[in-house]
């Protein structure tokens, strides 16, 4: 999967399950939300000798990628490098692995920087087991301030430089090893330009991915790990890897991996001492950390630049096609995403209609060579901040509230959304089909700024006895009680409002600030979802049901 853009809008991007041999380079995974319709934002990615590198994921208004094992689905020998998670609403990415399921994972030379700006500024979220199952290594871990803890591991939060102190590493193996919190120095990150500038300490500052084990010459090169590289797969007009050896210049390509042994099979005689690096081809002392090997020596990698990344309807946009590496364009084509195509390394374009663009764009190189990339514009009018940022009716002219809302997970659990045919008004009906099931309505708005939309208006129905609350979710995965049934069990603390959910089986009406929830988190602007839930499970009987009819989420009146 190469040079494709990700951009789901309304639920996760995708999920990649239990393949083997896959490489996943020169992708953008953007725009993913947590909808009606998708158990959570993020992407699933989990397969065996698996390559993802040089993939930019930036601007995911909640989590981005969840690397998790299940039936028959491993994480296994993956090596996740050269790779950018940037401006994410949770954290960059998350591992969940589990000690019969998951071996050898590895990041390396990545960029994790501004993630989950509104919460607690987590950068990755790592669930446990020891460095055998997952290591993190030579990677750059950011926020907005230096030192924050950053790394959610399962042990709890903590700074880069806690991930790699003695007592660390005594209670938890080598997992984290090598990494820094540094500015990484984008071109320019207000555009998403994740090229670095001349001065980024990220420039030579990655890790080599591997090293020879010996000396020797000839063809069939012994390496400490084979796995980061791809020969092909045996695919009709794949190449595999150029790569270099214990110097930039000495250089092949590889034709065959041998995972099991640990060798590199090349198309060219070579000769090595023992311990050199093996990487691809870099440029200066040693490799960039991050998408681009900066400099004419290193591999080859195309950066579609936007400039600007966000505009209006009718107006400019300058699109540009940066060449790292020794290739020599011959050619440049493009797809705008809207239709229209065009050609050469600089062109400017108006998009008539709001939308978010996937761009892709084909170099043919002096050799006649391929390469691939892609590019992302926004095009959207001026948000009316005047007009609810949320308002769901479930009537028949309701095209949003389908998506927007979730309500079959948790599971297990029962809706359906009722429209009368006749007048067109309709409500969205939640019901225990059994004893102990889930009652859940969920919505997490995009932008939830709270005293942009402090107002929250909510007209509903409960059955009598049903045990539900409405919470409210903030991006540090607080929930708080705004409002409660009689028959709820709320824990002491976790209120922040007294308001009762009525179980007279009528239509009643709620209304409430949303900036309440400065009472938990006194800094908190930006919300994460709001959600009405049994509270608790066990106390839910067949029958026991909730409506919705209508629900604001809006500026102050």
């Amino acid at each position: 999967m190469r040079g494709n853009v990700f951009h789901a809008a309304w639920g996760r991007n995708f999920e990649h399950f239990g393949t083997q041999e896959t490489l996943f380079e020169h992708n953008i995974i953007t725009h993913a939300f947590n909808s009606g319709r998708s158990g959570s934002a993020n992407v699933k990615f989990a397969t065996t000798r698996g390559i993802f590198r040089f993939n930019r994921v930036f601007r995911n208004p909640h989590g981005a990628i969840h690397l998790y094992p299940s039936t028959n689905m491993e994480l296994d020998t993956m090596r996740l490098y050269n790779n950018v998670f940037d401006d994410n609403g949770h954290y960059g990415i998350a591992v969940s692995p589990t000690a019969d399921q998951t071996r050898d994972v590895v990041f390396a030379n990545n960029i994790f920087s501004r993630n989950d700006p509104h919460g607690t500024h987590r950068q990755i979220r790592m669930g446990g087991g020891t460095a055998e199952l997952v290591r993190l290594m030579n990677n750059v871990l950011t926020a907005t301030t230096p030192g924050l803890p950053i790394v959610y591991d399962h042990s709890g939060s903590h700074t880069v430089a806690d991930v790699q102190a003695e007592a660390f590493l005594a209670a938890h193996g080598p997992r984290y090893v090598g990494n820094a919190d540094v500015d990484p120095g984008y071109t320019n990150p207000t555009i998403y330009d994740h090229s670095l500038r001349a001065d980024s300490p990220l420039r030579d500052a990655g890790m080599f991915l591997t090293r020879t084990v010996g000396a020797g010459q000839g063809t069939l090169l012994a390496v400490e790990d084979a796995a980061p590289f791809y020969d092909g797969y045996g695919i009709q007009g794949e190449r595999g890897d150029g790569i270099a050896v214990g110097t930039a210049e000495r250089r092949a390509r590889v034709v065959k991996v041998d995972h099991e042994a640990n060798t590199l099979l090349l198309d060219r005689e070579l000769s090595w001492q023992a311990g050199d690096a093996v990487s691809l081809p870099w440029a200066g002392e040693a490799p960039d950390i991050g998408v681009y090997e900066h400099g004419t020596a290193g591999r080859t990698a195309v950066q579609v630049v936007v400039e600007p990344f966000e505009v209006r309807p009718g107006e400019e946009v300058t699109l540009r096609a940066v060449v790292h590496g020794d290739a020599q364009p011959q050619e440049v084509r493009w797809w705008l995403g809207d239709g229209n195509v065009a050609a050469g390394d600089r062109i400017t374009h108006r998009y008539a209609e709001p939308y978010d663009y996937a761009i892709r764009v084909l170099v043919i190189d002096a050799e006649d060579q391929a390469h691939r990339a892609a590019g992302y514009v926004w095009v959207a009018e001026p948000v009316d901040r005047s007009k609810p940022l949320v308002h769901s009716t479930w009537n028949a002219d309701d095209e949003d509230a389908w998506w927007l809302w979730k309500s079959y997970r948790p599971m297990p659990a029962t809706f359906r959304d009722i429209v009368d045919s006749e007048t067109g008004r309709g409500y969205r009906h939640v019901v225990a089909a059994e004893d102990h099931v889930h009652l859940p309505a969920q919505i997490h708005p995009v932008g939830w700024d709270i005293d942009v939309y402090p107002r929250v208006f909510i007209r509903y129905r409960v059955s009598p006895g049903t045990p539900i609350v409405l919470l409210l979710r903030t991006f540090s995965e607080k929930r708080a009680v705004v409002a409660a049934s009689a028959t709820a069990e709320v824990e002491e603390g976790r209120r922040i409002a007294d308001f009762v959910l009525h179980d007279d089986g009528q239509w009643q009406e709620l209304e409430f600030d949303a900036r309440m929830i400065r009472k938990i988190e006194p800094g908190l602007q930006v919300l994460e979802g709001l959600h009405i839930i049994d509270w608790p499970q066990s106390a839910v009987k067949q029958d026991h049901f909730f409506d919705l009819d209508e629900v604001i989420i809006g500026p102050q009146r």
